[in-house]
C-alpha cells in the first residue's frame, strides 16, 4: 500500500509540474486543407524560440490520458520534462488531434513541432515540413463486433459497407485505395466530432458497425474494448513520424539531438 501511495505522489507531482508548463488550444471547427493551409512568412528557428522562451508543442489529446497514471501518460509527461531540461526552455502543449489543423498551426507560426504521428504521404511531402522522427509502423485494423453473422472476415466482404473514421483521417486514402485495388464499394464517413477511442466506443456501444485502429495501438484498445474484433488488417506497414518546419534547420537537428 505504501509503495502505491508513493508512485501515486510521484506521477501526481510529475503531472503538475508538467501541467504547469502547458496551455490547451482549441481551434474553431473550420476545415484546414491542403491547399489552403496559410504559411506563416516571419522565420521561427530555434533563435527565436530562444528569444520567447517557450518551444510550442503539438500533440494529439490522447499523448496525455484523461486517465495520467498509464504508462503511456507518465512515459510522456517525463518526455516533455526532460526536453525542457535539455532545451532549457519552457514547453507549451497545444492540444489537436486534427492533422491538418496542427500542421496548419506550425506552417503558421504558432507552434514548432507536430507530435502527433503524421503520415507520410505524397501529398504531404508537397508541404514545406519535414520529419524529424520516422518509423516504420503496423498495420491499421478494423474494428468491428465480434458478431459472427455480420462481421467482416476479408476485405471482399466490406463491399457496401461504410467505415467511419475522424475527420480529416489520413486512413481515409488507404480506404479509397483498398475499394480500388479490389474493385468494391467500400463507404468511408468522417466523423467531425470525435475522434478514433471515441469511434471505437460507438462500434462497442453498437451505434457504429466500423471503424479503423492504428495498429500501435491496437493492444490497448483489445484491453479497454475485449468484446470487440480486431483481426482484419486494412493496410500494410506505414511510415509516419514528428514534423517541423522546413524553415527551422536548427530546431530540428536540436530535436533529433535531443530525442536521442
Amino acid at each position: 500500500m505504501l509503495n502505491i501511495r508513493k508512485r501515486i505522489y510521484l506521477y501526481g507531482g510529475l503531472l503538475a509540474l508538467s501541467l504547469g508548463t502547458m496551455y490547451l488550444l482549441r481551434q474553431g471547427k473550420g476545415d484546414a486543407k491542403q491547399d489552403n493551409i496559410e504559411k506563416s512568412t516571419l522565420p521561427r528557428d530555434l533563435e527565436e524560440i530562444r528569444q520567447e522562451g517557450k518551444l510550442r508543442l503539438i500533440a494529439p489529446y490522447s499523448f496525455i490520458p484523461v486517465d495520467s497514471l498509464r504508462d503511456k501518460g507518465v512515459q510522456n509527461l517525463s518526455f516533455i520534462r526532460k526536453l525542457s531540461s535539455l532545451s532549457k526552455l519552457e514547453v507549451q502543449l497545444i492540444f489537436e488531434d486534427n492533422v491538418m489543423k496542427a500542421i496548419q498551426l506550425l506552417l503558421q507560426g504558432k507552434a514548432d513541432a507536430v507530435l502527433s504521428a503524421v503520415e507520410k504521404t505524397s501529398q504531404l511531402d508537397s508541404l514545406p515540413i519535414d520529419w524529424i522522427t520516422e518509423d516504420a509502423t503496423k498495420p491499421i485494423y478494423l474494428v468491428q463486433k465480434q458478431d459472427t453473422v455480420h462481421r467482416v472476415n476479408k476485405h471482399s466482404e466490406l463491399n457496401g459497407k461504410e467505415i467511419t473514421i475522424p475527420r480529416h483521417s489520413p486512413y481515409k486514402l488507404f480506404i479509397r485505395h483498398l475499394s480500388d485495388d479490389l474493385g468494391i464499394n467500400v463507404k468511408c464517413k468522417e466523423d467531425s466530432l470525435y475522434n478514433t477511442e471515441q469511434l471505437i466506443m460507438l462500434v462497442n456501444a453498437g451505434k457504429l458497425s466500423y471503424t479503423i485502429c492504428d495498429g500501435e495501438e491496437v493492444e490497448y484498445y483489445k484491453k479497454h474494448f475485449p468484446s470487440l474484433n480486431y483481426e482484419l488488417p486494412m493496410s500494410h506497414a506505414l511510415r509516419r513520424g514528428w514534423v517541423v518546419r522546413r524553415q527551422s534547420p536548427v530546431l530540428k537537428d536540436s530535436l533529433l539531438h535531443w530525442l536521442h
